[in-house]
């Protein structure tokens, strides 16, 4: 049964449709420029005034259009000033430009009023940002039980209803809370490893929304409760952000994904796209894999890409499709497509295909096709023998795969288990 929680793909259409009429309107703004240029030759002289006002008129219209219309009220009316700061300070330049070029006196004068307005209409929202940027609104959903899928890696198991609360930081979409304990299953090449995240859990994300499962009551508590985690996150600085806005200058970045706008070139990575813009003309977009970052009181999970990493009481999970690695009490299991390693404090195993190699402080032994090579302080030996050695790889795996299910389950890494099945082969050989 499938949960109510669901990733909002790409952008949302109304966002594309004012992306290509904001794209048409910069460029007949720019036309309008060209037009001037050549305003005597095309015997457009005597309308010399309008077509530059038109053109900055238009600009600037298909600037501020352009919002974010799922943001908060506030976070809007930023997103205006800012726009509207840039595009006084794109009039300004060409104003002043403008000027050299024969524009009459009476525009080219508002040059510097209209730079300096540029400054304080970028000031006014970056004050009102810093006041908003830590203000986290909620709104208390109920999360039905049943699983939803992050990616074929990764998904999420819900074991009952429960409260919920759909996050917006700062105005913009942040991710969902959920106040009952949570399955992780992280699907991996060596089968299904499983973390209870304990409640509540955070799963911080642009795309997620829960669809549904409006509730008119909640427990203020709650609200309380996950307000603080919110706070402890950054106050630990596990969930790192940088902001940077001035008129033609924006670098926004977070564990969620990054903004840079320097001039006409604009690169965003967020939810399940990368876009690269480059003025109003060049638009470059391709799907990815979107990042997520959960948070619960025992367990820390991040997906980035192909990437899956883990944090849960001391054990570490890493992977991203052909390499495992995971490590708990001093022991750590590394597993791609030719090796598995078993290492401990003071205990190694190499094992590949058709070969073993054991090796500790006291002695070493390496296993390959039928070569048998043994050595210690008090004894050395090499032996030839197949059908011994095809035995030994035999026993040594079938540990290694009991060994790896206990160390997943908490266990230490056992190193008397493979003295003791190599001591019983090597008994049965001599006999």
């Amino acid at each position: 049964m499938s949960s109510n929680i669901v990733f909002v793909k790409g952008k949302p259409r109304y966002k594309r449709i004012l992306d290509i009429i904001s794209s048409v309107g910069i460029t007949i703004s720019l036309f309008l420029l060209i037009l001037w240029l050549f305003r005597y030759q095309l015997n457009l002289a005597n309308y010399s005034i309008e077509i530059i006002i038109a053109s900055l008129s238009i600009f600037t219209i298909s600037r501020i259009i352009n919002l974010d219309f799922e943001q908060s009220g506030i976070a809007i009316f930023v997103s205006f000033l800012y726009k509207l700061a840039s595009s006084a300070f794109y009039a300004s330049i060409i104003l002043f430009i403008f000027g050299f070029l024969g524009l009459e006196k009476i525009l080219a004068d508002l040059a510097l009023p209209i730079f300096i307005s540029a400054i304080i209409l970028a000031i006014i929202p970056y004050t009102i940002e810093k006041l908003e940027r830590r203000r986290f609104s909620f709104k208390p959903k109920l999360v039905k039980k049943g699983e939803f899928e992050i990616n074929e890696k990764v998904r999420i198991k819900l074991k009952e209803d429960s409260l919920g609360y759909e996050i917006k930081k700062g105005g913009r979409w942040y991710g969902i809370a959920i106040l009952s304990d949570v399955l992780a299953i992280i699907n991996t090449d060596i089968g299904d490893f499983k973390v209870n995240l304990k409640s509540p859990s955070l799963l911080l994300s642009r795309m997620l929304r829960i669809k549904n499962g409006k509730i008119n009551k909640e427990d203020k508590n709650s609200r309380e409760l996950i307000t603080k985690m919110l706070n402890d996150l950054y106050k630990s600085r596990k969930f790192e952000e940088t902001k940077v806005k001035l008129p033609f200058i924006s670098v926004e970045e977070d564990s969620l994904g990054e903004r840079v706008k320097v001039g006409p070139i604009e690169v965003i990575e967020e939810g399940d796209y990368e876009e690269v813009k480059i003025g109003p003309f060049i638009h470059v977009s391709e799907t990815r894999r979107p990042r997520m970052v959960i948070y619960s009181s025992n367990a820390e999970l991040k997906i980035k890409g192909n990437l899956v990493q883990l944090k849960e009481n001391g054990k570490k999970l890493k992977y991203d499709g052909s390499t495992f690695i995971f490590a708990t009490n001093g022991d750590k299991i590394k597993i791609d497509r030719k090796n598995i390693i078993l290492r401990s404090l003071d205990f190694k195993i190499l094992a590949r295909k058709n070969e073993l190699i054991l090796s500790s402080p006291e002695f070493m032994m390496s296993i390959r096709d039928d070569l048998i090579k043994f050595h210690s302080k008090e004894k050395r030996f090499t032996i030839r023998d197949q059908k011994l050695a095809s035995t030994l790889i035999s026993e040594i795996t079938e540990k290694i795969n009991e060994q790896i299910i206990n160390v997943f389950e908490g266990f230490s890494l056992d190193v008397t288990e493979f003295l003791d099945s190599i001591n019983r082969v090597f008994e049965k050989y001599k006999a």
